[in-house]
């Protein structure tokens, strides 16, 4: 039977803010099964191959995969293998689901970075479990970061793994280039790491729980902080400019909203 169009329609809906869930799967019944245990709590896409799946994935940019192990044109190793490589993708989980895994298995699949196995036949309850379970531990992971953040801690990016430091090291490297340059627009960023801007709003949120402009709002008044601490001659307009605001009232409106003065206020209180 074919699936039920809801399942991919799920994935475009913006309004609904629970997790996307991609289930790759090549037997309609199996992916049908799954879907009706998870669809209560998840928003859900569903691929038929791997094919399929790691273009629905690049599209969506899921908050976890689910994929069969055994499948035409791409299996779900090499799909596996792709999202770890993709710098868009590769924060994402993935279980597969498989019927055999002898030792063998589950060494290629660490190798290749498999979050977790699924034995078939399975039973509803694991797979709910499994999913919730790594769902959580991600989660845990993004509030530990956010914590760490909110408390100014320095090493904040400590608590992600080395990948996830990785990318957000890459994201303040282009960020303050282009403060450096005059200006920060989200589609600028989002150019300069070769993604579109749902895909970087996907995966930042994913990582850090921000949105694009409130993590890029707040290197800029990190930046702002550090030159009005370190530089009193340099005037407020200059600060602006250094931060990537072209209107310097725009600057004064931005650091009041951020730290509850105005930059000469700051700079007097020093």
């Amino acid at each position: 039977p074919d699936l039920a169009p809801l399942d991919t329609d799920d994935a475009a809906d913006t309004t609904d803010t629970r997790p996307l869930v991609l289930i790759v799967e090549d037997n309609a019944d199996v992916a049908e099964y799954m879907s009706m245990q998870l669809r209560s709590r998840y928003r859900l896409a569903v691929a038929h191959d791997g094919e399929e799946g790691l273009r629905m994935a690049t599209d969506t940019v899921p908050d976890l995969i689910i994929t069969d192990l055994m499948m035409p044109r791409m299996d779900g190793y090499e799909l596996c293998q792709a999202v770890k490589q993709s710098e868009v993708l590769n924060h994402i989980p993935v279980i597969i689901v498989t019927a055999k895994t002898t030792q063998q298995d589950r060494l290629r699949g660490l190798q290749m970075g498999v979050d977790a196995y699924l034995n078939k036949p399975f039973n509803a309850e694991e797979l709910t479990v499994r999913v919730d379970n790594l769902l959580e531990k991600h989660r845990m992971l993004r509030e530990r970061y956010m914590q760490a953040k909110a408390e100014h801690k320095a090493d904040a990016s400590a608590e992600l793994s080395p990948r996830d430091r990785a990318f957000l090291k890459r994201v303040d490297e282009i960020i303050y280039g282009d403060m450096s340059r005059g200006e920060v627009t989200v589609d600028s960023v989002a150019s300069a790491l070769c993604m579109s801007q749902q895909q970087m709003r996907r995966k930042l949120s994913a990582v850090t729980g921000d949105t694009p402009l409130a993590y890029i709002r707040a290197l800029q008044m990190k930046r702002a902080q550090e030159l009005l601490n370190n530089h009193a001659d340099v005037a407020i307009s200059d600060v602006a400019m250094k931060c990537g605001f072209f209107d310097t009232s725009h600057f004064t409106r931005a650091f009041k909203q951020a730290l509850g003065v105005t930059p000469t206020q700051y700079r007097k209180k020093m």
